[in-house]
């Protein structure tokens, strides 16, 4: 009776630590998918960051793309006007002049 004791004794105790140990596996497991879901989501918050981060570039392109646009249009539609008026002026030089020899 004293070895069957012993025995029962010794697997209770055995089936205690087997338990601690599965417990501190579960624990660990537990702990590791918990840190692989804090990864997840950093990545994830990582990647939405950068394509907003990318589509306010993308904003900006179009901005200055568009004003600089603007600014080439404004230039040309000066550097026509001042060609008109240049043509204008001759015209009204080569008039007169044509005037003053037709008077000689």
């Amino acid at each position: 009776a004293r070895e069957r004791r012993e025995s029962l004794a010794f697997r209770n105790a055995e089936a205690a630590r087997h338990d601690a140990v599965m417990a501190e596996l579960l624990n660990l497991a537990r702990e590791k998918e918990h840190e692989s879901y804090m990864l997840q989501w950093a990545g994830e918050n990582d990647a939405k960051k950068y394509l907003a981060d990318q589509e306010e570039l993308r904003r900006q392109s179009l901005a200055f793309r568009n004003a600089e646009g603007r600014r080439h249009r404004e230039i040309d539609e000066e550097m026509k006007r001042k060609v008109v008026m240049e043509n204008a002026e001759n015209e009204a030089i080569a008039a007169a002049c044509q005037r003053d020899v037709q008077q000689y």
